[in-house]
């Protein structure tokens, strides 16, 4: 573990520990209620016609949603926790920092200074930058903010697909 990063690594580690729990949560869902699969010919006379296969699964329950913002949430707080590491490599003033995020990159310049990570020093900034932390940038790291403030003000509700 780097030292100085010691906050947000166990943050990161506590989320795969969720997703473990959420893998387990869903296999054990899906032993209780096994997925109904049924088929129907469009046309029930004609042994040619196109087959129809559905697949019913039940809903999981909305703890998986709470285990999935548990996730989020922690890998949030790991770059939140990053951000105040670096500037206290520098500063004594860690106060009112956190990780940048803006809705475009016109706006990260500001919203650097906002978030107080400008204190990190040019380096850290210029490395943040390419992270690109705006709609149209990295849309991953966007997705986990975007989905962070959803699952404090609204539930996260997980999805099965097969895709």
């Amino acid at each position: 573990m780097t030292e100085i990063f010691a906050g947000s690594e166990l943050k990161i580690a506590r989320a795969r520990k969720h997703v473990i729990e959420f893998e387990q949560y869903v296999a054990d869902h899906m032993d209780a209620h096994p997925p109904k699969v049924t088929r129907e010919r469009t046309d029930p006379a004609d042994e040619w016609s196109a087959l129809n296969t559905h697949v019913e699964v039940k809903v999981l329950p909305p703890e998986a949603g709470a285990i999935i913002g548990d996730v989020i949430h922690n890998l949030r707080a790991a770059l939140d926790i990053m951000a105040v590491s670096l500037v206290g490599a520098v500063s004594t003033d860690t106060e009112n920092v956190y990780f940048p995020f803006c809705t475009d990159a016109n706006e990260l310049d500001k919203m650097i200074k906002r978030r107080g990570f400008d204190r990190a020093g040019q380096d850290a900034v210029d490395l943040l930058k390419q992270f690109a932390p705006h709609r149209g940038g990295n849309e991953a790291l966007r997705a986990l903010h975007e989905l962070d403030i959803q699952d404090k003000h609204h539930m996260v509700i997980p999805i099965l697909a097969n895709i």
